[in-house]
């Protein structure tokens, strides 16, 4: 087992006051923090999923029904309205 150091960052704001890259890392780090990180990971997987069935359908041959097109994008366009609240068309 290794032995980490821990940086304290107040100790560093005060050997440092006016260090300006300090702010810009403190920025990114409660903002990375405050991501839910498995959201992420499922929201990728989903658009590499997507993008490989996508692939396996135009690259196979299989038609698509007009009917289905029209569904996806009426069902896209309706859980767009329900995320933003905008609608996106």
């Amino acid at each position: 087992m290794m032995n980490s150091t821990k940086v304290d960052i107040e100790s560093v704001e005060k050997a440092v006051p006016n260090n300006v890259t300090l702010g810009f890392f403190k920025r990114w780090q409660t903002k990375l923090a405050k991501v839910k990180w498995s959201n992420v990971f499922y929201l990728s997987i989903l658009h590499i999923l997507f993008v490989i069935g996508g692939a396996y359908v135009l690259l196979s041959g299989q038609t698509i029904n007009m009917y289905t097109v029209i569904f996806t994008y009426v069902i896209g366009l309706t859980s767009g309205i329900g995320m933003s609240g905008k609608c996106l068309c």
